[in-house]
């Protein structure tokens, strides 16, 4: 299978071929982000689940040749590995020692030693959340390959989806149900999932005051150390982390901010940002985080009236929400950046900036930080805004 070069645009954006041979499956993904078919054969053995690996067919995507993943293969060797049997393992494995981590390293928290040596090795496959946790502690992405789930861990991402959902839109009593629905789910070594309980358990429990914002700090830094056992924010930089990881290093800040702490707020945002940018900065983009730390991490500048660095951060954010599509947070960016272009004396610039925030929270029907862009506009650059009828 060949796919169109980037100078013409492909019919259709993803094909998924799917055939059953005895006890093999076969799941077959073209990926045009990346340039790559990828074709995963799963064996079912006789414990029941689906062994898999990958089989990479790279084609040409524009005139200097093919894409590959980062590690994978090694530089000369690409044209040996077209269309051969890549082991997830042994992709896992190249990553790692390019890193320079040791098996301990990688599968702190998330998988025994003994499962990872036997992942390298071919001869074992973990749970999915596993697989995707060791893929993102690697800067590596998680979405390229298909694996079977059990009807178990369908429920398990169902009730997931759903908390997140809870969490944005605040119904707090809802989402603690379904937390406690997806605990009884879950097998005793699930490490990753239960993080997200407790972390997921933290926000929603701030969201009604039933936690005060030292118990989320202890519920949260716990959250941590399911994971990392000897975790540090003082060592921040000792580590890898995963999306969840990282997600709860942010919430973390965000607390210090709640509280005041603002310096130990923005220690902690420079930590965060320095690791985001030393590690796949653009995957991290795709998946959301940059924009959320960066956001945060600006909003935390403004409070401490670091206002030219906080412009800086703010139209990086914007930049990077317009090029990935992450546009829930392009207003909060945007008013950001007025408040910080006011301080920084360029009033123009800045009733811009206020009135296109304020229009797409309006169109978003965010009214309540649509009114409050309206009357920081008013306090700071004396503009009325007329409010439309709703």
């Amino acid at each position: 299978m060949r796919l169109v070069g980037t100078d013409r645009m492909p019919v259709r954006t993803k094909i998924q071929k799917r055939r059953d041979v005895s006890r093999r499956k076969i799941v077959k993904r073209i990926d045009f982000s990346s340039g790559c078919a990828y074709h995963c054969i799963q064996n079912k053995g006789r414990s029941g689940r689906f062994m898999w690996k990958f089989v990479v067919d790279y084609a040409n995507t524009n005139q200097n040749g093919p894409v590959w993943p980062a590690g994978m293969p090694p530089e000369g060797e690409q044209e040996s590995y077209s269309m051969k049997t890549i082991m997830i393992g042994d992709y896992i494995k190249r990553r790692r020692v390019e890193l320079g981590m040791t098996q301990g390293q990688l599968a702190k928290g998330i998988c025994t030693v003994a499962t990872l040596s036997r992942l390298e090795a071919g001869i074992q496959t973990p749970r999915r959340n596993r697989i995707s946790a060791l893929l993102q502690r690697l800067g590596l992405p998680d979405s390229r390959y298909f694996a079977i789930n059990t009807q178990e861990e369908v429920a398990i991402e169902a009730y997931k989806k759903d908390i997140v959902a809870c969490n944005v839109l605040e119904r707090v009593e809802e989402g603690f149900e379904k937390l406690q629905k997806l605990e009884q789910l879950l097998p005793p070594d699930d490490n990753l999932t239960r993080q997200f309980v407790v972390r997921s358990r933290a926000l929603l429990g701030g969201l009604d005051g039933r936690y005060t914002h030292r118990q989320q700090m202890e519920m949260l830094l716990d959250a941590m150390r399911m994971t990392i056992p000897d975790f540090s924010l003082e060592d921040l930089e000792e580590h890898y982390y995963t999306f969840d990881e990282i997600k709860t290093l942010n919430q973390i800040a965000g607390l210090y901010l709640a509280e005041d702490q603002t310096e130990q707020a923005l220690h902690l945002y420079d930590k965060l940002m320095n690791y985001i940018l030393n590690h796949n900065q653009a995957l991290l983009c795709r998946n959301g985080l940059l924009p959320m730390v960066l956001h945060n991490y600006t909003r935390a500048l403004n409070i401490a009236q670091r206002y030219a660095d906080g412009v800086r951060y703010a139209e990086e954010g914007r930049r990077a929400c317009v090029e990935y599509g992450h546009y829930q947070y392009l207003p909060g960016f945007l008013a950001l950046l007025g408040e910080g272009l006011h301080f920084t004396g360029q009033d123009g610039k800045s009733a811009e900036c206020y009135r296109e925030a304020y229009y797409i929270y309006r169109a978003t029907d965010d009214y309540g930080n649509a009114e409050t862009c309206r009357r920081d506009m008013q306090r700071y650059l004396n503009i009325q805004l007329e409010t439309p009828e709703l």
